[in-house]
């Protein structure tokens, strides 16, 4: 805050307090570099030890909110935030607030994006994996694919039986594999194409 002539602090308003906490020479955009360098906030942070993304805050011009710096960023270069709509980091550096490197989406947009630029837990990068990527690939080639959604002989049962025993999974786990309830992100092989470990 700055002071006036009598000494008293005086609120200096956001837009100016904003743009004085602004590094614009981090690193280049790494799926993109043609978009630019992030911005970086170098003001206060997130710092929640339990927060997953440590965003950048700043307080309105009243005082009374923190509000995250790169909607503020938004807003003040693009204009105001359609409803229901976050702001989405394409550059996947949470305290950038470079507008090109920011849109409007949802929840499920941005799943989207963590997913295609491999920041996903998902297959064997999940903590709570119980099986390997390979072992996932041998029960979908073994278990027999006509009777994913049953019924199933009793040369079939034990088939998946057999699996069950190998992995120490159950026949259910088993059975949501194969229907692509677990693991959906693998794809089935044929005979002709499946690798030579997985015929083993």
């Amino acid at each position: 805050m700055k002071r006036d002539i009598h000494g008293y602090f005086v609120k200096t308003p956001l837009k100016e307090r904003f743009w004085s906490k602004v590094n614009k020479i981090g690193p280049l955009h790494p799926f993109n570099p043609k978009l630019g360098r992030c911005w970086l906030w170098i003001g206060s942070r997130i710092t929640d030890k339990n927060a997953k993304h440590h965003y950048g805050l700043i307080w309105n011009d009243a005082h009374t909110k923190r509000l995250r710096a790169h909607r503020v960023a938004w807003e003040l270069l693009k204009g105001p935030i359609p409803k229901k709509k976050h702001i989405l980091h394409s550059c996947d550096n949470p305290p950038c607030i470079n507008p090109d490197h920011l849109r409007p989406g949802t929840i499920a947009d941005n799943h989207k994006d963590m997913v295609s630029h491999g920041r996903s837990l998902t297959g064997e990068r999940n903590p709570s994996a119980r099986l390997t990527e390979k072992q996932i690939k041998h029960i979908l080639f073994v278990y027999p694919k006509a009777t994913r959604t049953g019924p199933r002989t009793m040369r079939e049962k034990r088939i998946i039986l057999k699996l069950c025993k190998k992995y120490s999974i159950t026949f259910n786990f088993a059975s949501r594999i194969a229907r692509r309830q677990r693991w959906k992100h693998l794809s089935y092989f044929s005979r002709a194409k499946a690798p030579k470990a997985l015929l083993s």
